[in-house]
């Protein structure tokens, strides 16, 4: 397990993208601005905890796509949830994943989506408000034809269609400190 590097609050970092040179001045920065939103974000839709946010720098698809800026996990390592977010990208962009993904934390909250593991942790299914979906079609956006498929899954189109004021509430509470 990689070590990590406590930043501000609940925003952690791993130490290799915190003493990487390429990142660190990025995770300065944004760090402290992350936190303001996500206390922020976490009120307004009334979340009963304030995620951890881990920035580390993320490969999808086995290391072929440098694109992936977050996801949000639950319940595999710990029973709290990590959104995790990618140092590469500028402030305005991890903000926006960020939106994104605090409204996979209210989902989970509201238990309307669930995983379903096996014993060794491994994914099984998802449960969107009680019906099972295939986890084949989950995670896979390598191309146009299956981030369709990714986008139209009900919990990710609720989830981008609240992300626009959700991230103006972010803007909002951030723009003061930059």
């Amino acid at each position: 397990m990689a070590e990590i590097k406590h930043l501000v609050n609940r925003i952690y970092c791993s130490r290799s993208a915190y003493y990487n040179p390429k990142f660190r001045e990025n995770i300065r920065f944004c760090a402290p601005k992350i936190d303001v939103a996500v206390s922020h974000l976490t009120s307004i839709l009334s979340l009963k905890e304030l995620p951890l946010i881990n920035m580390a720098p993320i490969s999808g698809n086995g290391g072929k796509r440098t694109d992936v800026a977050s996801f949000y996990t639950y319940g595999f390592m710990s029973f709290t949830g990590s959104i995790i977010i990618d140092p590469r990208f500028q402030l305005k962009k991890l903000l926006n994943v960020i939106s994104h993904e605090i409204w996979h934390v209210r989902q989970f909250e509201r238990k309307e989506l669930s995983f379903k593991r096996d014993s060794f942790g491994r994914l099984e299914y998802i449960i969107w408000k009680d019906k099972p979906y295939n986890k084949a079609n989950l995670t896979s956006k390598t191309s146009e034809k299956n981030f369709k498929e990714y986008i139209s899954q009900p919990w990710e189109a609720e989830a981008f269609a609240n992300e626009g004021w959700l991230i103006d509430e972010a803007l909002r509470v951030v723009n003061p400190l930059i």
